[in-house]
């Protein structure tokens, strides 16, 4: 197992562990498909905690839905990690938002949220 491996792995234990808690302290949405919840989004002073969507829900646009409709209620969301070989997230959040790499190590970059894309088009800039 490399260092990636690892990391990922303790940042999924983390993640459920921690999850009753974060779901407390920070702005949690949920998604929903049909009225089931299928995935959730959880923003935490503008910065991105985590994001999930089912997989048999994915590719149909309830995490864009659920991001558009947080920034549409006048929330921000200004910072974001992704792990660098994470090209799926990176293509999902460079599709929604403009991002600005300011932190990069060996496992993930720290972006900054410049602006919000709607179809191509950027519809709101973050200051």
């Amino acid at each position: 197992m490399n260092d990636l491996d690892m990391f990922v792995n303790f940042r999924r234990e983390l993640d459920v562990l921690a999850f009753p808690l974060i779901k407390d302290i920070s702005d949690y949405r949920e998604i929903k498909y049909n009225d089931k919840v299928v995935g959730f989004l959880m923003v935490e002073h503008g910065y991105v905690d985590s994001i999930y969507v089912e997989p048999m829900y994915r590719k149909q646009g309830l995490a864009r839905k659920a991001v558009m409709d947080y920034l549409a209620e006048g929330k921000i969301i200004g910072h974001l990690h992704i792990i660098n070989t994470n090209d799926t997230a990176y293509k999902f959040w460079n599709s929604v938002l403009s991002l600005v790499p300011e932190e990069t190590n060996h496992v993930d970059t720290l972006y900054r949220v410049i602006s919000v894309k709607k179809k191509e088009k950027i519809v709101k800039t973050i200051k």
